[in-house]
């Protein structure tokens, strides 16, 4: 499969595969680009797939096991998540996604591991502990 970057994130994400020394930027761009996650906001309804947040409000996060690891798949572009909708079980609740930049999804999601683009040639298995690392970092 090939993967042709769609975004700075991605470029980041090849750059520091190539080279670990990169891994700063590819961090950065982590915390503030958007990310793609299975789920949907308690109230949603039917209609459109994406879904937006209001303050305060409770979401269904979709999560995945690999193994002995269970983890929340996130995607860099909206075209990796459809990519893995076509793959994956459909269901009501696959079908429905939000989007919202890495610092706020990984603080929201508190304490899990996360999927990197699962499927894809440029992914990554991310534990607790290193988001944990990553926002006390980025902070």
């Amino acid at each position: 499969m090939t993967f042709v970057p769609e975004n700075l994130l991605e470029e980041a994400l090849i750059a520091m595969a190539a080279d670990p020394e990169k891994g700063g930027a590819f961090d950065h761009l982590l915390l503030t680009s958007p990310l793609y996650v299975i789920g949907q906001n308690e109230g949603a309804g039917a209609g459109d797939p994406e879904q937006s947040l209001k303050a305060g409000e409770q979401v269904r996060l979709v999560a995945v096991r690999r193994g002995d690891v269970q983890a929340i798949p996130v995607f860099t572009a909206p075209s990796r998540l459809a990519a893995f909708f076509e793959n994956a079980t459909k269901t009501a609740l696959i079908r429905r996604y939000l989007t919202m930049p890495g610092r706020s999804l990984f603080q929201m999601a508190g304490g899990a591991d996360f999927l990197l683009n699962p499927g894809f040639p440029y992914g990554l298995h991310m534990p607790a502990a290193v988001i944990a690392q990553l926002l006390r970092k980025g902070e």
